[in-house]
Formats: structure tokens, sequence, C-alpha cells
């Protein structure tokens, strides 16, 4: 299992790297809407990682998921087609700059991405999050 205060830890690194405003750690996006009520700025959430098993009897281990978002308040009102996609654009350089972390990090063998599945990360447009945000989910996993 993910230990919970390292994961934060490392998602607060992250969060400077990329200058966002703000962490947000939730389960879900009902939750995500209650912590952000129209926050502004670049917002990095970070949902508390799944758990899986792998292996076998002898050998069992933990698949670890992880969803980030990198996301910018859209309004409640409509945005114009430039600024939403300037929006996206500049949002995608910050997913970009956790993805490249996050594979820097792993061949630097971080405690807690030692074992990630490069294969495994996938980022993503993301629109309407928590009800007006924006932006990009990056997804990945690793083992323990």
């Amino acid at each position: 299992m993910v230990n919970l205060s390292e994961y934060k830890d490392y998602c607060t690194d992250l969060l400077k790297l990329i200058g966002a405003d703000e962490l947000v750690m939730v389960v879900q996006e009902e939750h995500l809407k209650k912590r952000l009520r129209d926050e502004t700025g670049v917002i990095m959430v970070a949902v508390y990682p799944t758990i899986g098993s792998t292996g076998n009897e002898d050998n069992m281990g933990d698949n670890n998921t992880i969803l980030l978002f990198v996301l910018e308040y859209a309004g409640k009102t409509s945005v114009s087609r430039d600024n939403e996609f300037e929006s996206y654009e500049r949002l995608q350089g910050l997913a970009g700059k956790i993805r490249d972390k996050l594979i820097k990090d792993s061949d630097a063998g971080h405690n807690l991405l030692r074992n990630l599945d490069r294969a495994s990360i996938e980022i993503e447009p993301e629109w309407n999050i928590a009800g007006a945000y924006n932006g990009w989910s990056i997804a990945f996993s690793f083992e323990n």
C-alpha cells in the first residue's frame, strides 16, 4: 500500500514543480465539488490511491493506481473558444511536466515510484470536472 503521508509529500513536490496554486486531496468527484467551491487558479487534485493485489499466494504485492488532475476554473458561464483552447494548451504543458518527473523519479529509484509501469501513464483532457473545471488527468500505476 502507498504510505499516504509520502504520497501527499510527493504531490506537494509536484504542485511546486508546476506552480499550481493549491493541492486538493479527494476520494471522488462529489468530494472534489465540496472541496473546490469556485476556487480559481491552477488546482492540482490528487485522488487517494486505488490498491489491487498482484502476484500469487506465495508472493503477494500491491498494484497501486494513482489519478491526478491539473485543473482550472472555467466558470459557470460560457468561456470563449480561444480562452478554452489556451487553458487546455497551458495545462497540457503542466501535465507533461508531471509525466516527465514521474519517469525521472522512477529511473532514480524514488521509493514511491521505483516500480512505475511507464506503459500505464495516461494523460487525458477533462471537461466540466466538479461542475466547473477543465484540464487534464494523469493516471498511472506501480507495484510495491
